[in-house]
């Protein structure tokens, strides 16, 4: 169900890892900590949800 707020998330510490192997896995970052510094997005920032799903962070 869509709604129409907005929700706010937060970029996570550690990613965590499905227990079965997805087809989309090997596109995921393989060390999410370097993944967050090259973007350079420290852990804990907010971002916004839109209702349908989409979000933004700004730097």
């Amino acid at each position: 169900m869509i709604t129409s707020r907005w929700h706010v998330g937060f970029t996570p510490t550690e990613l965590p890892s499905p227990s079965t192997p997805l087809l989309f896995v090997a596109e995921l970052p393989g060390d999410w900590e370097e993944w967050l510094r090259r973007a350079e997005v420290v852990p804990g920032t907010p971002f916004l949800w839109s209702p349908t799903l989409e979000y933004n962070i700004e730097k």
